[in-house]
């Protein structure tokens, strides 16, 4: 049985929004979803920070680009908050201002593959897209060879100082 994606909208005098992603980021039927999602994070201001809790096995590249792109279009900061994410789900953990891993937790990050993930082909646009995020974790090596990366908090940590990111969590 698959998990549902879910979202929750929280705001209070703190200017916190949580979000909540929870299992395959599926098209058409969350199409609504991420239109509901893209406003919502459209609408905060630079005062507030959404949380991204997050625990995504994967799913659709169309879906999780609008959610990156909404990431990356909202004034506010936003921290992900990851339980476990692979595949998509990973690049729109990266796509965050800021990332901590759950105790437990794990980033699995690879380059997308065409066949394993669904695509008909990779398209410049999202071949660009995906080598931005992920070099802020792999190596261009890893990257070029399909490397597999499971990541715990302090194994993102020691990489993302390794590789000097300003994306420290």
């Amino acid at each position: 049985m698959s998990r549902k994606l879910s979202f929750y909208s929280e705001s209070d005098r703190f200017n916190r929004v949580d979000v909540y992603l929870d299992g395959e980021i599926k098209k058409p039927s969350h199409y609504d979803y991420i239109k509901n999602m893209m406003h919502n994070l459209r609408e905060v201001n630079e005062d507030s920070t959404i949380i991204l809790h997050m625990s995504v096995n994967g799913g659709d590249v169309n879906s999780a680009v609008a959610l990156i792109d909404a990431i990356r279009s909202t004034k506010a900061r936003v921290v992900a908050n990851v339980i476990y994410c692979e595949g998509v789900g990973a690049l729109v953990a990266l796509a965050c201002d800021r990332i901590r891993i759950a105790l437990g937790g794990t980033l699995v990050v690879r380059p997308l593959d065409i066949f394993e993930d669904g695509l008909l082909e990779l398209n410049e646009e999202l071949a660009v897209l995906e080598g931005y995020l992920l070099q802020k974790v792999m190596t261009e090596e890893e990257f070029l060879t399909g490397t597999r990366l499971e990541l715990g908090d302090d194994d993102l940590r020691i990489r993302l100082l390794e590789m000097g990111s300003k994306f420290l969590h």
